[in-house]
């Protein structure tokens, strides 16, 4: 299963920065989806990877760690990391595509039967009060 392609998909969340997925295409027609958001410098991300991109396509999209290896000996400070967490993320997600299997089975299995949930209120909340805060928290339970 060979890279054919890496997609970032920009969304644009408010005037403090966006969400950025990233989509591994293969040839075998599956696409992995990672996230690579890191609102402090998003155009430097996209620049990164666009710089990296060439080196991927055409890698085995099977061998994570192969090119996680290549791709952290780029040292590209915190935001290369960002970016080098979501093509990783969606590596494993192509590879579980790939093999029928949950990206948890794949390292090593559920380690609970729940999880807790957590939302990220913080870009959402335009009042930046106490109170603000309080109804975009009563919001998200809701």
């Amino acid at each position: 299963m060979q890279i054919i392609d890496i997609e970032p998909v920009v969304i644009h969340v408010n005037h403090r920065g966006d969400w950025i997925h990233i989509l591994v295409h293969t040839d075998q027609g599956i696409t992995g989806l990672g996230e690579a958001s890191h609102s402090s410098n998003d155009a430097l991300l996209l620049d990164l990877l666009a710089h990296i991109k060439p080196q991927l396509i055409g890698q085995s999209a099977i061998n994570i760690h192969a090119l996680w290896q290549k791709m952290a000996s780029l040292q590209m400070g915190r935001v290369g990391q960002t970016l080098l967490s979501g093509i990783e993320m969606a590596l494993w997600d192509a590879f579980g595509q790939l093999v029928g299997q949950p990206i948890h089975a794949l390292l090593g299995g559920a380690l609970r039967k729940r999880v807790r949930l957590y939302a990220n209120i913080n870009r959402h909340v335009r009042d930046r009060s106490p109170e603000g805060f309080a109804k975009a928290a009563a919001q998200a339970v809701d």
